[in-house]
């Protein structure tokens, strides 16, 4: 037994990396015809490119390839190969790429009519999205001018990352990401790699923060005139401002400030790990207040006198408590058309009595909800 379970789990080791890569081989027939051996086969390429990349080969691109003499061998480095790869990445908007590895010619023949006709397969790079599919929205961190813009985009980015509702784009590392790209274009890297290359996704939100009016004062000193004794301090006081801004409308959604204060006893300087600190608070307590406007917290699941809530650590803690609502009718203006969003009426109260990564359990303590309906929580 204990040999099978090696096995298995040796087994396992091998099978899952499969499963999570990122690029991967695939292949695809195509068929085409035409007045010569070449033709077809360059007819037949077309097809399988506009089923694998969904883009069309126009006729001057089957013409071009018509006029290299193929054979039926792979076409690892053919001219015929160079050529379809640089129609591709052209179509694809993606210069430089090479998605097509190679084809094959399975059949090339004259039919009674005189004309040919051929099938191949073609082999490319396909890329999959890493992770289960996700309809999270996308966010870019601007942070505005000042010495701490740096501090200010991390944590406010930590606290996006830590409500889970957000996927952050990272638009800073570009050294980085350049010197990749160049590792996947070289000799080194598996040719299916290229398939990595052109994936990078714009931003729904664009979420911009600055630290405004901020004032700091070191070594604030008192003496005392009874025993002579110094007394230090030091503190800072500011604002951190927030707002969403929908990127391809430039609509700001939601905006809001939260004070940022810190004052240190027997501290000579305020560093930067205690300013980090305090508006990191800022940051988390300005992100739940987006998140209710844009993603109010939904119950998933009714158990009981229990609920299942769409918020996990980092968003919700236990003993905190939410008044509920029962979801109705969307409301609309009727002289702009606008909507004026949806019918809320309280139906009970609850405690959050569980965290878990991704989700919470609340406890209902007065009311009572019905699974099936749509119920939303509010402070």
């Amino acid at each position: 037994m204990r040999r099978i379970s090696s096995f298995l789990g040796l087994l396992c080791f091998l099978v899952v990396p499969a499963v999570l890569a990122g690029v991967e081989e695939a292949s695809v027939n195509g068929t085409g015809n035409g007045a010569s051996r070449q033709a077809a086969i360059a007819g037949a390429l077309a097809d399988a490119a506009a089923q694998a990349f969904g883009v069309t080969i126009d006729a001057s691109m089957v013409s071009e390839i018509a006029s290299i003499e193929t054979s039926t061998s792979e076409g690892e480095d053919s001219r015929v190969l160079d050529a379809l790869n640089a129609r591709v990445s052209t179509r694809l908007q993606r210069p430089g790429n090479r998605p097509i590895l190679g084809y094959r010619v399975i059949r090339a023949e004259r039919g009674s009519n005189g004309w040919w006709e051929a099938e191949v397969v073609l082999r490319y790079a396909s890329y999959r999205k890493l992770g289960a599919p996700s309809s999270r929205r996308t966010v870019v961190v601007a942070a505005r001018g000042g010495p701490y813009k740096g501090l200010v985009a991390d944590v406010v980015e930590k606290a996006l990352v830590d409500s889970r509702r957000f996927d952050i784009l990272d638009r800073d590392d570009r050294d980085l990401y350049d010197q990749e790209k160049l590792f996947i274009r070289g000799d080194d890297a598996a040719r299916a790699e290229i398939a990595r290359l052109g994936n990078a996704v714009g931003a729904d939100y664009l979420v911009i923060a600055e630290l405004h009016d901020l004032g700091v004062m070191n070594n604030q000193q008192e003496t005392i005139r009874l025993t002579g004794e110094v007394l230090v301090r030091s503190s800072f006081s500011g604002k951190l401002r927030m707002q969403v801004v929908e990127f391809s409308s430039r609509k700001v959604k939601w905006k809001d400030e939260r004070r940022v204060r810190g004052v240190y006893e027997d501290v000579a300087s305020i560093t930067r790990p205690m300013l980090e600190r305090e508006v990191g608070k800022a940051a988390g307590h300005l992100v739940r207040g987006m998140l209710d406007a844009i993603y109010p917290m939904r119950v998933v699941k009714v158990i009981g006198d229990r609920v299942i809530v769409n918020r996990g650590k980092g968003s919700v803690k236990v003993g905190e408590r939410f008044r509920i609502f029962l979801v109705g009718e969307e409301l609309v203006d009727p002289q702009s058309g606008e909507s004026l969003g949806q019918m809320e009426v309280e139906v009970g109260k609850g405690v959050i009595s569980e965290v878990r990564p991704k989700f919470a359990f609340l406890k209902v303590e007065k009311g009572q909800l019905e699974q099936g309906q749509d119920y939303l929580l509010r402070k």
